[in-house]
């Protein structure tokens, strides 16, 4: 009986003869316009958005890792080079004490 009689009292509130204010009634409407506009320029964007045509990067990604992979290659190769240099380097720097050692130089 509660639920009748609620629902009863929904039913005649909102049935009411109350009269639109006309000053809220012009706002509806401008509001229900700039909605209806906005909503279309969302609808535009999103179909601009829709049409761009992002390229696949694999290709590119792939491309990176082979000059990656060469890099660290020659790197290596450089390392390995450097280190035979290093020991070139002491051995030339022993062979020129020994040479001083044996052939002094003597003062004019």
């Amino acid at each position: 009986m509660r639920l009748a009689t609620l629902g009863l009292l929904f039913l005649l509130t909102s049935c009411g003869g109350e009269k639109e204010d006309p000053s809220l009634v012009g706002k509806y409407e401008k509001q229900k316009k700039e909605i209806a506009a906005l909503e279309e320029e969302l609808s535009t964007v999103r179909n601009k958005i829709a049409e761009i045509e992002i390229p696949d990067p694999t290709s590119d990604l792939s491309n990176l890792k082979a000059e990656i992979s060469k890099a660290t290659d020659d790197r290596k190769g450089l390392d390995s080079e450097i280190k035979e240099l290093e020991k070139q380097k002491v051995e030339a720097i022993k062979n020129l004490a020994e040479y001083k050692e044996k052939y002094p130089i003597r003062p004019r």
